[in-house]
């Protein structure tokens, strides 16, 4: 079996530190003062990637994927920047009462036989 050095095979990737940086700057509701920890910790993990990449060995890159891939994703979850925490984060700021979709069918039932 023979060993994956420096590759030229790897597809070409945006930055990711770029990303998390126009990520960052579109995040009013990130406070840099209290979420400072983990914004570090996202750019880190970015430049790792970047990093990584840069070098153009495959296993590197996979390697680096494996590891800070995941732990950005965390970083940027806890930061409001997934689709996930954002759909999360806007139902917090619903003002409404949360809605019981088995009590709404309830009372179209009700109308429509009564």
């Amino acid at each position: 079996m023979s060993e994956v050095g420096p590759s030229e095979g790897l597809p070409p990737l945006r930055p990711l530190r770029d990303v998390v940086e126009v990520a960052l700057r579109a995040a009013d509701w990130v406070d840099p003062a209290i979420d400072g920890g983990v914004i570090e910790l996202a750019r880190y993990y970015a430049g790792l990637v970047d990093n990584a990449h840069a070098s153009g060995d495959l296993v590197l890159f996979q390697k680096a994927m494996g590891v800070a891939g995941p732990n950005l994703h965390k970083a940027l979850t806890s930061l409001g920047l997934s689709p996930q925490s954002r759909g999360a984060l806007d139902k917090r700021a619903d003002d409404g009462p949360p809605v019981d979709v088995f009590d709404e069918l309830r009372k179209r039932r009700s109308s429509a036989t009564g």
